[in-house]
């Protein structure tokens, strides 16, 4: 991050991620990964008056999955590139607001052993928003996004929304309370399913949690905890549709060791 002046800045940033995963001999699964991926992005900001800001964003990202011709696997490069305006709000001393959000092109290359090409180009629009508000002994989050995300091996791309919901309040000097309520739905795409033989799938989740915690003392707290999940799977015939509900509860207790916590 470089700043220019009291108002304008430049951010940017590269990543490289190499995936290698081969099963041993025997394994119950035969499935490899071998992926590389770059990943580059660069915004500025400019700050317009002391409650608004904007920005641009530019990102780009490269993944090259390699598949083992003999095991009858894909080779696919995908290209994606995400162009977004950023605005953020101060609306008062106590609520804020930031939008994000742009269109994002992905373009898909799949060469199966055979010889079998297909070269797709596909156009969508991500979105962030988030909105922040707070009181004496509470605030309140509310957090929306949409974008694409990568899953290796055969190149597939998920589209993923999700709403997050959370409050937190102190009710006493030693005794907080938090709430959260989160709606997830995880979208696969594969325009190419009839050579890669990956079906398109829709998983939708509904997450409830709550937790209180009490601080004995400065050093030694006590917290319970409690989450509930829903979640279901759609899938395209023949394989079939499914439902998992789970309930999790617990009970925390935690000595801080500076710096170490256990």
């Amino acid at each position: 991050t470089h700043s220019f002046n009291s108002r304008a800045s430049l951010t940017g940033s590269y990543a490289f991620n190499v995936i290698d995963f081969v099963p041993n001999t025997g394994s119950l699964t035969n499935n490899t990964v071998d992926t590389r991926s770059h990943t580059a992005s660069l915004s500025p900001q400019w700050v317009l008056d002391s409650r608004t800001s904007v920005g641009f964003g530019v990102t780009g990202r490269f993944r090259d999955n390699r598949g083992i011709d003999n095991l009858g696997q894909a080779n696919t490069d995908v290209t994606t590139g995400d162009f977004s305006l950023q605005i953020s709000r101060q609306l008062t001393k106590a609520a804020s607001l930031s939008l994000n959000g742009g269109p994002s092109l992905i373009r898909t290359k799949t060469v199966l052993s055979s010889g079998s090409e297909s070269d797709e180009l596909n156009v969508s629009w991500f979105a962030q928003a988030s909105f922040r508000q707070k009181w004496e002994k509470t605030t309140l989050s509310v957090d929306y996004s949409r974008f694409e995300s990568a899953s290796g091996g055969q190149g597939t791309s998920s589209i993923v929304d999700e709403v997050s919901i959370g409050t937190a309040t102190q009710l006493a000097r030693h005794l907080s309370v938090r709430a959260v309520a989160i709606w997830n739905q995880r979208e696969q795409l594969v325009k190419n399913s009839a050579l890669t033989g990956i079906p398109e799938s829709k998983i939708s989740q509904i997450q409830l949690s709550g937790s209180i915690r009490y601080q004995i003392s400065e050093r030694i707290s006590l917290s319970a905890r409690a989450q509930y999940l829903n979640q279901t799977n759609q899938r395209e015939p023949p394989d079939r549709d499914n439902e998992l509900q789970m309930f999790t509860a617990f009970i925390a207790f935690r000595y801080t060791f500076e710096p170490l916590n256990f």
